[in-house]
């Protein structure tokens, strides 16, 4: 919603103002009253709508009159009913009455305006003006979600450009508009009001390089079109006439959802009024519009096909032939791909793969183009991409590609629906190893980050690493049926074999395999069967295809009606690193038909050996202090917030005696007791006959990535208090002793980075469970895997109303009366004072500046820590020598660049009690910090690092205040908030304290009327004396408070 300021009236004095339609705008009458008086009463103009209310509600007084009785729990809100035609011609008249004063009059001039930023925000493919009570800042995902959507403008309009449109700040024609959203800008305004009032158009820095837009500016002989926001031009000032005025603008998207951007984008608008020249401008009122860019988009192969794309290669002509003939008959164009542009690659599925991105007014096919890059590297762009077809690729370039960053390995299910949550695009698919090792191969991270951040096809990973090739189409594929709308269709070496056991019965085992095709050895079906090396081989294979299919079962909501086992063997042969890899013996699924026999004849009689292994990893899922086993497994590969949520909580190591060990290679390290209690155990139990554990081993692994967010301990045998590292920074895989018997091992686990941009904070770890053959030609087979997932505790902040247990402030001679205050105060709190001594070498005071404390928790620990600016001032030096000890944790985010600005500083950093803010709780308060209300050259905001920092800790879900025009730019500078002991029902237990200039002026006021009007402000006082940096006056303090465990 948009919003607006507080009008303050002074009594006897008119007051100037303006109102935006649509908008609520607090009138402060309580605050403006005269002292003495008691009540009020309140008239307007018919374009004024008047709203008085009371908490706890109040009634007018019983003798009849209009009056209102004034109280702290007044609110008068304002209602523009229509814009004004000239400035001020709206009238407020409030009146003060006494018991025993005289009627006392403020009167208010209000210049009502309409501005309204309008965007597609019900996506119905219109703009459709809505006044600013329309809350535009939110954005909902669904049918009957809100919220305006944009394109990557990633095609390419102009076939003579070597560039996608996003890549240009040109708009080739009208045309092109197509592919942009439209913003509406309008404006009803008195004709004289923008000689004294400026919109600014902006949006954030962070979000600058994401978006583009435009402005039509039309003249005699054509449109041109200008770039008013985008890269490097975060804000700009319009220049409007007054009256009634519409602008358009068209919004392009720059780059896709990813790792590092959520997608979402707000255009906002300021309105700017300036009462002297010689002033800064002031914020009247802003409105916003949040965008989301569309995600990329996959298609399954269920759909009708609209376009089929094919290569021509050596000997390939009967083919072409079928599916000429095929796209023919499903009335779809067929591009065929010659020789010379593939350059003999003829694995077009590989190369790429075609989606769409979508919003109401258009829909684009997007390729989106593996980083594999072979001879049809050059297809996608030159023969895909073009007017109203977009292109996007992902990969670096620079690191090694493997075979897993080919699109064979990248597929998308039908619709599916999983255990009551729907995914109508289906879920995407995508193959990787079994378990980190240096043999084992991975999607290439910028690709998965890619496609996890579209959000939604959420990715199902699949184990394809045991395949030669590694692809996830080579052993699976969906096809389209009437009822349930498709079926899952899957290589079965199982069901190859039953075909020719029932082939050799009929008396076809001299039949041979692959006649008439050449380079392929002729085999009999009676050899295939006698072949005991090669049924190995497919044993081990069904293992790895059987895993797969309990995966698909489980993420897609499939049961065994929904699949369709295809007859298909596979040989295994050696990869270039030496590993035995499977390929598939006679290539692309084939499916074969056979009929069921009309007699009951028993054919055969199948006895199963079964031995129970059990392997279990635990951590304290349930968040109650100890580690136990989950009553459903699901629980421990899921984190879920909420006092009735689940999954265990890291703490991070913040200790100062560890900091420059976070990074280090050491194997070994030394805890003391009272150490391990900030660490969370995880435990590890194998139970199973020796003879047959002796068969696997066991490896506990996590992602490169993850593994250097926090590190993972074992006890050494010996019994000291020396801890091996088993996983962590350069070291993602630990393969366990091999198992003589039945095991139960307890890690330690500490985190060694909090929440960040880049780190949403989730750590997950797994054990593997795997059989090693006695034929080493035959690789391991997974057997089982079990998960656990970790948070990482976030990052607390204290509000100022809790009982200080600790007082930190800095003694000066200038201030020995303010020091010798704070002492009294903290023996009454029984607080404990600490205190850095005066060095005439630095005159540094300002603490609060400097440092936060903060806390971080899990259920079995709670641990203090100190946040540390990182400015480089007085007072840098004294969290790490002065205020810690072994308990005290200790951590400094640095800014990218390591410029500091004074917005960097802790006292621009605030948070607020617990509050409940549209029926949403925040238990915890919500942080406050300063910034500038729109993006310039001359505006201050926090440094990105810290700010990114504070959002992801999520729990105390940052609001960005308007501080920059403050000399410092601090917010402790005019507002604090003191705890109250007030039981009325409906009392939050503290007070919101702000600077008040017009509360001051009325101060002094009625000093003057009392006979005070020649008093001296400061007598006595000199100039190195008086401290102007902020409310709580001349010494900051720092007060901290932990919760129990």
């Amino acid at each position: 919603m948009a919003q607006g300021t507080v009008i303050h009236v002074a009594p006897e004095q008119p007051t100037y103002a303006v109102c935006v339609l649509g908008t609520d705008t607090q009138l402060d009458v309580y605050g403006s009253a005269p002292k003495g008086y008691t009540s009020f009463s309140i008239n307007a103009s018919p374009g004024v709508a008047v709203d008085v209310a009371h908490s706890p509600p109040a009634k007018k007084n019983a003798t009849g009159s209009p009056n209102w009785p004034l109280d702290p729990g007044l609110e008068v809100t304002l209602r523009m009913r229509t814009a004004s035609h000239s400035t001020g011609d709206q009238k407020v008249q409030i009146s003060y009455y006494g018991p025993k004063s005289n009627l006392v009059q403020a009167l208010l001039y209000v210049t009502g305006v309409e501005i309204t930023l309008s965007a597609d925000i019900t996506r119905t493919g219109q703009v459709k003006p809505t006044r600013a009570t329309k809350n535009q800042r939110t954005w909902t995902w669904g049918p009957r979600g809100q919220g305006a959507i944009l394109l990557v403008n990633c095609d390419k309009d102009n076939p003579q450009s070597s560039t996608l449109d996003y890549e240009d700040d040109e708009v080739l024609d009208s045309k092109e508009l197509e592919d942009m959203s439209l913003v509406t800008l309008s404006t009803k305004t008195p004709r004289d009001f923008f000689s004294t009032h400026q919109l600014v158009l902006h949006v954030a820095k962070s979000e600058m390089d994401k978006v583009r837009v435009f402005r039509i500016h039309r003249d005699k002989q054509r449109s041109r079109y200008k770039v008013v926001l985008g890269p490097q031009q975060p804000s700009h000032a319009l220049e409007l006439p007054g009256g009634q005025h519409s602008v358009d603008f068209h919004v392009e998207g720059l780059a896709f959802p990813d790792a590092s951007f959520s997608g979402l984008v707000s255009l906002t608008v300021s309105l700017l009024g300036a009462s002297k020249p010689e002033f800064p401008k002031a914020l009247v009122f802003q409105d916003s519009v949040a965008f989301r860019v569309a995600p990329w988009i996959m298609t399954p192969n269920t759909q009708p096909p609209e376009e089929v794309y094919v290569c021509r290669v050596l000997e390939n002509e009967d083919f072409l032939k079928s599916v000429s003939a095929l796209a023919k008959k499903a009335k779809c164009k067929l591009t065929v791909c010659s020789e010379e542009e593939n350059q003999d690659d003829q694995w077009m599925q590989d190369e790429m793969e075609v989606g769409y991105i979508q919003a109401p007014h258009k829909t684009l096919p997007v390729v989106f183009d593996s980083p594999r890059n072979r001879g049809l590297k050059e297809f996608p762009i030159k023969c895909v991409r073009g007017p109203d077809f977009g292109y996007v690729t992902r990969g670096a370039q620079t690191e090694e590609i493997t075979d897993l960053d080919s699109f064979g390995n990248l597929e998308v299910s039908p619709p599916v629906t999983v255990a009551g949550k729907t995914y109508p695009l289906g879920r995407v698919l995508i193959g990787s190893s079994s378990y980190p090792s240096h043999e084992s191969q991975e999607m290439h991270q910028a690709l998965r980050d890619f496609l996890v951040a579209q959000q939604v096809q959420a990715p199902v990973e699949l184990y394809s690493d045991w395949l030669y090739v590694g692809h996830v189409d080579e052993f699976m594929t969906f096809v389209p049926v009437h009822k349930k709308g498709f079926r899952l269709l899957l290589a079965s070496p199982r069901s190859c074999y039953k075909l020719f056991q029932e082939l050799l019965k009929e008396g076809h085992g001299e039949a041979l395999l692959f006649e008439g095709v050449t380079k392929r050895k002729r085999q009999k079906i009676k050899d295939i069967l006698s072949n005991k090396k090669l049924r190995e081989q497919n044993s081990y294979v069904e293992s790895c295809i059987d895993w797969n299919r309990e995966v698909l079962k489980r993420e897609l909501g499939l049961t065994e009606r929904d699949i369709i086992d295809i007859p298909q063997l596979f040989k295994l042969q050696q990869d270039s690193k030496g590993t035995h890899k499977a390929e598939a013996l006679f290539p692309n699924m084939v499916l074969v038909s056979y009929h069921q026999p009309n007699e009951e004849v028993p054919v055969a009689t199948a006895t199963l050996y079964l031995t129970g292994i059990a392997v279990s990893l635990d951590v304290d899922v349930y968040r109650r202090g100890q580690v136990e086993m989950a009553s459903d497994n699901r629980a421990k590969r899921s984190w879920v917030w909420g006092p009735s949520g689940w999954g265990a909580i890291l703490l991070v190591n913040c200790s100062p005696a560890d900091m420059g060990q976070l990074a280090d290679r050491n194997t070994t390290k030394a805890f003391f007791p009272e150490e391990m209690k900030n660490l969370s155990q995880m435990t590890l139990s194998v139970q199973g006959p020796s003879c047959i554990l002796k068969k696997h081993r066991l490896v506990l692994h996590t992602s490169e990535e993850e593994a250097q967010r926090a590190r993972v301990y074992r006890p050494q045998k010996d019994g000291s208090s020396t801890f091996e590292l088993v996983v962590g920074p350069g070291r993602h895989t630990y393969t366990l002793p091999p198992l003589e018997s039945p095991l139960k091992e307890t890690f330690y686990v500490e985190a060694v980075e909090f929440p960040s941009a880049s780190f949403s904070g989730l750590i997950a770890y797994s054990v593997c469970l795997v059989e090693e053959p006695p034929d080493p030609s035959i690789p391991e087979t997974l057997v089982y895997k079990d998960t656990v997932v970790f948070r990482v505790a976030p990052c607390i902040f204290i509000p100022s109303t809790q009982m200080p247990l600790e007082v930190y402030l800095c003694r000066e001679l200038q201030v020995q009366g303010f020091v010798n205050t704070v002492m009294e105060l903290s023996e009454k709190s029984n607080s404990q004072v600490a205190s850095v001594y005066e060095d005439p070498s630095r005159l540094g005071r300002w603490l609060q500046d400097e440092m936060a404390f903060c806390y971080t928790q899990a259920p079995h620990k709670t641990i203090s820590l100190v946040l540390d600016t990182p400015r480089v001032l007085k007072l840098e030096d004294f969290p790490m020598k002065y205020s810690l000890s072994p308990a005290v944790g200790y951590r400094i985010q640095h800014t990218e660049d390591h410029r500091v600005a004074s917005m960097d500083s802790i006292g621009n950093l605030t948070v607020s009690p617990p509050v409940t803010v549209g029926g949403k709780e925040y238990p915890l308060g919500r942080i406050l910090i300063g910034s500038s209300f729109y993006p310039s050259k001359e505006g201050r905001d926090m440094g990105k690092a810290l700010r990114d920092f504070l959002y992801a800790q999520q729990v105390q879900a940052p609001v960005e205040l308007f501080s920059d025009w403050l000399m410092v730019g601090h917010i402790d500078e005019f507002m604090c908030f003191i705890p109250t002991q007030d039981k009325r029902e409906g009392d939050k237990g503290f007070r919101l304290l702000l600077a008040s200039p017009s509360s001051c002026y009325q101060l002094f006021q009625e000093k003057q009327k009392e006979g005070y009007g020649d008093m001296h402000l400061f007598e006595g006082v000199r100039a190195d004396q008086l401290l102007s940096n902020g409310m709580l006056g001349a010494c900051r303090l720092i007060s901290r408070k932990f919760r129990d465990g």
